[in-house]
Order: structure tokens, then C-alpha cells, then sequence
């Protein structure tokens, strides 16, 4: 569990970085293009991953813990072509929408953040899959130094890229692609002489995982589309300005994410095979650990993000994330019931439950949009957060129900 919050706790750390220096180097309008063009990075990456590579990790589940890492070379190369096209897919949307999006952005800082936005688009689902993979294999050391590289990458490439004058827009983006492509080289030599060469024959057949992959990205694709939608949405109804301080709670409650993703990293692939094996004492232990964990951290987080200036360093990183009193700790609380769910999530997808798990985010969606819709000419910034703390409680609870009877049968 060290190895996992060591692993997830650097790589959000970089990402929590990226953040900071978005809103440091570039003005509110262009924050808020940043803000949507992260969004659909997010949701585009699913493709890569939803479609290929969970079901290949979820598959080799049957594996020995060993083998798992003899699939990486097949599996990244072909997750390689699917993240080319999502890349391509985010150049052609952003432009076809720029003259009435970003109609204030200048063309070069359009281009700027597009184009490190698809370079990051390419690298970062590949890193991730790399990592969970070293989990899979119980070598969470392995994935916790791929994301020490990328931390140490990003400290060097932001000092350099902005002491050279590179333009503001091409920086924050452009750091994470210059680390990212860094980690995942250390990252693929690592795992080659760690599995003494990779091997094509363990790659599970394609034909099995479709329906799986089907339903993870219809899954994936609700959840951040709604996100982006739902961001979009207080575009139109309060400004890109709005989008930029939505932004900025977003990155303050960052740490606790890093938490519950490094739960995750650590307990999901011990949660799966509790589940698989219907090993309901062991299931239940799981989450029980990772509760304790993420509500203590996460109550304690709560607190000091609401603390001033003088102790709570958040403030001066990201000033706009508290322009609107209390955005901050709505935010945290939306987080914090979303992380809630990860265990059972990862009991559902162990013993076939994705349909259920695409309907759940289904429900959740619309919760999300018809909230954000409904609330936004009278709440502005504070809808997004509120509509998402109701979306992520409707998903713990049924989440919840759907697993506690998956056990019992």
C-alpha cells in the first residue's frame, strides 16, 4: 500500500504542478481554455483505455502475477494507435469550434495548448496502463518509480521551459508531455528486464474483451463527457472565468485524490480477485481499509483547505480557486464522495457487472447535467460542484447496493 500512495501520490503531484503553473503563467481566458481542453483530454483518453487496455489488464486477472507483465510490449503498441487517434480527434474538435469557443484566445495560444494537449493525450493513457500493470504484478515499486521519474522530469522541464521564454501557453502542457514521455521510456525498460522480454502469446485474444471494452467506454465515456458537458455548460451560463475558478477547486482537492487513487492502485486488484472469488470476508476487509483511510485523510483535508492564508498554502497557488467563498469545500466534498465508490467498482468489474456499472453512470449523468442546468443561472461557479456531490452520492449508493448483493449470491 506504501508502494501504491508513493506511486499515485508523485504522479498527482505532477499533475497538481502542471495545475499550479496553468494558473500562474496564463491569464483567465485562456485558464479557461486550458480548463476545457483538459476536460476533453480526460474524456479522449478514454478511448485508449477503455476500449483495450482495462479489459486486457482485467483479463490478465487469470494470469499468474508474473506473466502479466510478459503483455505489455503488444498491448502498448497497440494502445499507441488508439491514443494517435483520440489525439487526432481533439486537434480536428478543438478547431472546428475555436471561432466561437475561444473567440478571445489568440491563435497562437490556441494552438499552443491544443497541440500539448494531444501530445500529452498520446503519452499519458500508455504511463497509466504501464503502472496498473505493475500493480497487476505485484511490483507496485516498479509503477511508484515510474511516477518518482515523472515528478523529477517535471521539476526540471518547468524551470528550463520558463527561464527559455517559451511562450506561457506551450508550458504547463508541454512540461507534462515532456514527463510523461520520459517516465514511460524508464517505465518500458524497467518492465522488459523486470519480465526478462515481453511476449505476444499472453496478450488475451481481442474477440473476448469486446463487450467489456464496449461497456467501459460507454461507462468512461458518460462520466467525462458529462463532466466536460456539465463545464461547458457554465461556459454559456457564466463565462470562461467561472470554468477557470471551477478549475482551480478542482485542483486544490487534488491531494485528496491522491489518496484515494493510491488506495486504489494498491487495494483494486486485491478487491477484484476477493470478489472474483466470491471471498466476501476479504471483500469486506478491503473496504473497510480503504474507508478508514480516505475519510481520515479526507476530513482532515477538508478542514485545512478551508484554513487562511498564513497556513493554508493553497491560497497563493491557486487564488482563483477561492474567489467564490465555500467553492473550495463543496468540491471537496464532491471528491470525496466519489472516491467513496472505488471498491466497489472494482468488486462489479471482477465478477461482469460493467452493464450495471455503465447504467449507474448513466443515472449519474443525467443527475449531473440536469443539476448544472438547473441550478447555473442561480448558483454560477458553485452549480458544477454541487450538481457533481449529488451525481457521486447517487453512484455510492447504488454502487454500493449492486455489490453488497453481488456478494451474497
Amino acid at each position: 500500500m506504501a508502494a501504491g500512495l508513493v506511486d499515485t501520490g508523485a504522479a498527482s503531484l505532477a499533475t497538481f504542478v502542471v495545475g499550479v503553473s496553468a494558473f500562474q503563467l496564463l491569464d483567465a481566458t485562456e485558464l479557461g481554455v486550458y480548463a476545457l481542453l483538459f476536460g476533453a483530454f480526460v474524456w479522449l483518453a478514454l478511448l485508449p483505455t477503455n476500449v483495450y487496455l482495462t479489459p486486457v489488464e482485467i483479463a490478465l486477472l487469470r494470469r499468474d502475477r508474473h506473466e502479466r507483465l510478459h503483455a505489455i510490449g503488444a498491448s502498448l503498441t497497440r494502445g499507441l494507435g488508439l491514443s494517435l487517434i483520440a489525439a487526432m480527434i481533439l486537434i480536428a474538435a478543438t478547431w472546428a469550434v475555436a471561432a466561437r469557443a475561444a473567440a478571445d484566445v489568440s491563435t497562437e495560444a490556441l494552438t499552443a495548448l491544443t497541440l500539448t494537449s494531444a501530445g500529452v493525450l498520446v503519452v499519458s493513457p500508455l504511463q497509466d496502463h504501464l503502472r496498473r500493470l505493475f500493480h497487476l504484478a505485484a511490483r507496485s515499486e516498479l509503477a511508484a518509480a515510474t511516477s518518482v521519474v515523472q515528478l523529477v522530469a517535471i521539476a526540471v522541464a518547468l524551470p528550463i521551459m520558463v527561464a527559455r521564454s517559451v511562450g506561457s501557453a506551450w508550458i504547463p502542457m508541454g512540461a507534462l508531455f515532456v514527463a510523461n514521455t520520459l517516465s514511460t521510456t524508464f517505465a518500458v525498460l524497467i518492465a522488459h528486464r523486470s519480465a526478462g522480454g515481453f511476449r505476444r502469446h499472453v496478450l488475451p485474444d481481442w474477440r473476448h474483451l469486446r463487450r467489456l471494452g464496449g461497456w467501459l467506454v460507454f461507462q468512461g465515456g458518460i462520466q467525462k463527457g458529462a463532466n466536460l458537458a456539465a463545464s461547458s455548460i457554465l461556459a454559456i451560463g457564466g463565462g470562461l472565468v467561472a470554468v477557470g475558478e471551477v478549475e482551480g477547486a478542482r485542483v486544490v482537492a487534488q491531494p485528496l485524490l491522491v489518496m484515494s487513487l493510491g488506495l486504489a492502485a494498491s487495494l483494486g486488484p486485491r478487491s477484484m480477485e476477493a470478489a472474483g472469488a466470491r471471498n466476501v470476508g476479504a471483500a469486506k476487509h478491503l473496504r473497510r481499509i480503504y474507508l478508514l483511510w480516505l475519510l481520515s485523510v479526507g476530513l482532515a483535508y477538508l478542514v485545512y483547505a478551508q484554513l487562511p492564508g498564513s497556513v493554508n498554502i493553497m491560497r497563493a497557488l491557486v487564488p482563483a480557486a477561492y474567489v467564490s467563498a465555500g467553492l473550495v469545500a463543496i468540491q471537496l466534498i464532491a471528491s470525496l464522495l466519489s472516491s467513496i465508490s472505488a471498491p466497489y467498482r472494482s468488486e462489479l468489474l471482477a465478477t461482469g457487472r460493467e452493464r450495471s456499472l455503465g447504467l449507474i453512470e448513466l443515472l449519474a449523468a443525467i443527475l449531473l447535467l440536469g443539476t448544472t442546468a438547473a441550478t447555473v443561472g442561480v448558483l454560477g461557479p458553485y452549480s458544477v460542484s454541487v450538481a457533481a456531490a449529488a451525481a457521486a452520492s447517487a453512484r455510492w449508493a447504488t454502487r454500493k447496493v449492486l455489490a453488497d448483493r453481488m456478494l451474497k449470491t
